[in-house]
């Protein structure tokens, strides 16, 4: 599946703080896995799955790192 999250003009957060991303669009899912009501990825079957991720923000807004949780 693909799906993505875009927030023009950036969507604060607080540094140290947990924020929940809410995905706009699903652009393809065959098996019709991810919700976009609930922005979940159901697994169809048990076994090992790769995720790709990509985070951008407004070059100079904010010094230092980002540190992404997946659950």
């Amino acid at each position: 599946f693909r799906a993505a999250a875009t927030y023009i003009g950036g969507e604060p957060v607080a540094n140290n703080t947990e924020k929940k991303v809410d995905f706009t669009g699903v652009y393809f899912d065959e098996n019709k896995n991810f919700s976009i009501a609930t922005d979940e990825f159901i697994a169809p079957v048990t076994g090992i799955y790769h995720f790709d991720l990509r985070v951008g923000w407004l070059q100079f807004s904010a010094p230092g790192a980002v540190t992404l949780l997946l659950r």
